[in-house]
Formats: structure tokens, C-alpha cells, sequence
């Protein structure tokens, strides 16, 4: 199913729990949800953009933000709130989670998942964990950096890394930077990482660089 603290559960799986389907689920009734794109406007099923949600009664999601106007207004519109998560809607109705809109960038048309490159780097016997980031680029406006975990305590060979993932990510995905840390910056509670504290200029300054750039960022 799919939930927020704002929203309560508005979609939900009518499926056996062992379902092989990749939906979060369908709207509950009375609901009404819609993917837009950057501008507000309303995406064909099969595309991805955000979640906004109308309740069937106004009590049924949350009315704002304590002290924090700023946010109340960019979240709710009228009676539409918006989600800050990046779903797709399938021909048949069904609502397929993405990731998170601050943890996706944009590249070349493409909207990317750094959850989903994370995933992929972390296939690897040679990484123990790792975080993504985007980075400007004068080029293809968005590059993209993986600061790694060695596996093992060990070394990382950046450029053996590199040859792996270009097997197993589409071209746009391609990371333009590979750095190795000891460590990441984690949420002090969770302890899990944090890409938004990471210090994205000091990585890049000696990051190991992929050696075609046409190949990394096209």
C-alpha cells in the first residue's frame, strides 16, 4: 500500500500479499490522485511524475505544516496535497512507487532513481555501501557521483567498479565520478546515510573520473 502522515493511506493493494505485481496498490474510494509533470499538469498513464491526492472530505488530510507556511502552501493546493513522491499510473489503474522526488535527478531527459543506482553499485563483492548524488555539469547539466564504501576494509578499484556498472545500468545512468570514502554521512537517529551531506566538491575534486565523458553522461 501507499501512505503518507499527511495523506493517511489513499492506495492500497487488493492483491494476495504474494503477488508478483509491482503495484503499491489502487485508490481507495473516494479518492482521487493524479501524476503531473514539473508544471502541475496532468502526465498520460505509463509516465512518471509526482502524486497529488484529493481525499473525498477535507478532514481526511492533514490542513498544514505547524509553524511553517512556507511549506503548507508549496504542499497543498486547494484540496490537493502534494506528495513529494515520484509514481507511475498503469493502463489498468494500479499506482507503481518510484522513489522519492529528492532522490531522483534529472539528466537528459531522464528522470533517475539514485535509490535504484544505489542498488546496483551495491551488487558489486567489491562495495560494502555507498550513496549517489547529482552534480552540475556544463555539459548535460546533471552529472552523477558515486562515493563508495570499500567492501572489506579493503581498496576500490574505481575503473573495475565502472566496467561492472556499464553492464548493468542503461547509458544515462552511467556515474561520471567514482570516489572512495571510509564512510557516510548518516542520520543521526536511523544512522543510515545521508546524500544531502555529503560534500559534494571536496568528492569531486578527487573522485576518479570515467575516461569517455560522451559514454558517461549521453
Amino acid at each position: 500500500s501507499y501512505g503518507s502522515t499527511e495523506a493517511g493511506f489513499p492506495i492500497s493493494n487488493r492483491w494476495p500479499l504474494d503477488s508478483p505485481s509491482p503495484r503499491a496498490g489502487w485508490l481507495r474510494r473516494g479518492y482521487q490522485a493524479k501524476i503531473v509533470d514539473e508544471t502541475g499538469r496532468e502526465v498520460p498513464d505509463g509516465i512518471v511524475g509526482e502524486l497529488w491526492v484529493k481525499p473525498p472530505a477535507r478532514p481526511l488530510i492533514a490542513r498544514g505544516y505547524l509553524n511553517n507556511e512556507e511549506r503548507t502552501r508549496s504542499a497543498f493546493i486547494g484540496d490537493w496535497y502534494r506528495t513529494g513522491d515520484l509514481l507511475v499510473r498503469h493502463p489498468d489503474g494500479g499506482f507503481e512507487f518510484v522513489d522519492r522526488m529528492g532522490d531522483t535527478v534529472r539528466r537528459l531527459g531522464e528522470n533517475i532513481s539514485l535509490t535504484a543506482l544505489e542498488s546496483v553499485v551495491e551488487e558489486s563483492s567489491s562495495v560494502a555501501e555507498c550513496v549517489a548524488c547529482g552534480v552540475e555539469d556544463d555539459v548535460v547539466g546533471t552529472a552523477l557521483l558515486v562515493a563508495v564504501v570499500p567492501s572489506g576494509g579493503g581498496e576500490l578499484d574505481p575503473a573495475a567498479l565502472y566496467r561492472q556498472l556499464i553492464d548493468r545500468l542503461p547509458k544515462y545512468m552511467y556515474p561520471t565520478y567514482i570516489v572512495q570514502v571510509s564512510d557516510l554521512p548518516r542520520v543521526e537517529n536511523s544512522h543510515k546515510p545521508r546524500r544531502s551531506l555529503l560534500k559534494v566538491g571536496e568528492l569531486v575534486a578527487r573522485a576518479w573520473r570515467a575516461p569517455d565523458r560522451s559514454s558517461s553522461s549521453a
